[in-house]
């Protein structure tokens, strides 16, 4: 794993000491090395997002195509796309020119020490790449059976998106006032985590602002594409002049929801956006993320806490306490992650937390009986008038690992250590 000071010692010598590194193609003009941080422990298919603000340090003053842009290991492409944000927070679209928030993204291995790749690019206009997909979005087939509008899928995981509630009134606790502008259905490796028929719970994520009956579960827009690429796909509905309920008052937010689907794996990240109409000052919000078990001795669950990773497995006796409705196991204080695994399948998921937003206090527990929940419960001092506050939930399907693998990849994930070394120029 690199340290802090072997880091900087990249930054300054870079040059140096990767010129004899052999250039990948004459006709891309300038290059950057960029160096992931391990994190002890291998991980596969981590995604890895380079902002268009950083791409705009790299490029100083001159010219950067975003069609040129590749990212090369050993000398072979990694599958990247460019998605373009015009300076905005939320629409998507393809104006070719470098904003701050637009967003260069792709997939790496990285292994437990962590790993190197390039950045290309050209001062001169050069073709898009193009590279194979296996993600589609569509419209929903049985929407009214299966309580979603948009459907996003590849060959490890099926996502269903609702827009507005269904009922006549939204504020009526059915099932179709449920999980509006949230996930209602969700399988990895063709296994259901998340399927609103089988409990009105089963949303992600629970505690989303107007997600359960209310007057406001209705005008959530219609689910719509926004990205479509060989690295991600994603879709998007809004919520404007959301009525929330404070401590001490009622204020006005506009919503976003985004919804992220990766090609490698089996990963999904959720997006929550808050614009409030004014300025409130202790704002609380709960998340909960549902999991359940179902056979003695077969599964297990693992969470972080105090920087050691935890687990918990039910015996037949547990699970007949936990059938009578009583508490078998729970815990506090826990780190940005939790999962649901089962050894003798060798498969599972995990839930994990975006690092907290600036003056955000956070505290995560859980509890199980036969339906369990990992729950966040998060505390703004103060949000200021039309400040943009993020949530970001990812959940990914497992195969194949160890309580340590999940740790690693939550800290991954989440807090990437990503260093440039100085731009090379041909």
């Amino acid at each position: 794993m690199f340290k802090p000071k072997q880091v900087w010692l990249v930054v300054l010598l870079g040059t140096n000491l990767f010129a004899g590194e052999t250039w990948w193609q004459p006709a891309w003009n300038r290059r950057c090395r960029l160096v992931v941080a391990g994190a002890g422990r291998k991980v596969n298919s981590l995604p890895i997002t380079i902002t268009g603000k950083q791409l705009k340090a790299l490029a100083g003053s001159e010219n950067l195509f975003l069609g040129s842009l590749r990212v090369v290991a050993a000398g072979r492409e990694v599958p990247c796309q460019v998605d373009e944000f015009d300076g905005g927070q939320h629409p998507a679209a393809a104006n070719h020119m470098l904003d701050d928030n637009d967003e260069l993204v792709f997939q790496a291995d990285i292994p437990a020490g962590g790993t190197e790749l390039w950045l290309y690019w050209s001062t001169q206009p050069l073709p898009p790449p193009v590279y194979p997909s296996t993600s589609f979005l569509a419209e929903a087939m049985d929407p009214d059976i299966f309580q979603h509008d948009l459907q996003l899928w590849n060959d490890n995981v099926f996502l269903g998106l609702k827009g507005p509630a269904r009922g006549t009134d939204p504020a009526r606790n059915s099932l179709e006032n449920w999980g509006a502008g949230c996930l209602v259905m969700m399988d990895f490796f063709r296994k259901p985590v998340l399927h609103i028929r089988g409990a009105w719970s089963s949303i992600f994520p629970l505690g989303a602002i107007a997600g359960q009956p209310g007057p406001d579960a209705n005008r959530w827009q219609r689910p719509t594409p926004l990205v479509s690429g060989p690295v991600r796909i994603s879709a998007l509905t809004s919520l404007s002049g959301a009525a929330v309920k404070t401590a001490s008052e009622e204020i006005k937010m506009d919503l976003v929801h985004r919804v992220w689907l990766y090609q490698q794996g089996a990963l999904v990240c959720f997006e929550e956006f808050l614009s409030p109409a004014q300025e409130v000052k202790n704002f609380r919000q709960e998340f909960s993320f549902g999991f359940q078990f179902s056979r003695p001795e077969a599964e297990t669950i693992w969470y972080g806490q105090a920087g050691s990773c935890r687990s918990f497995t039910p015996d037949a006796q547990g699970l007949q306490a936990a059938a009578e409705n009583k508490i078998i196991a729970s815990a506090s204080g826990l780190e940005d992650w939790f999962a649901w695994y089962c050894p003798g399948e060798k498969s599972g998921y995990g839930y994990f937390l975006d690092k907290a937003w600036p003056g955000e206090k956070r505290e995560n527990n859980f509890y199980t009986r036969n339906y369990g929940a990992f729950r966040s419960s998060r505390l703004f001092p103060v949000l200021t008038e039309k400040s943009v506050v993020v949530h970001r939930f990812w959940a990914s399907g497992l195969k194949d690992v160890e309580t340590a693998d999940v740790q690693a990849f939550s800290r991954l994930l989440t807090q990437a250590q990503i260093t440039f070394s100085p731009v090379e120029k041909k």
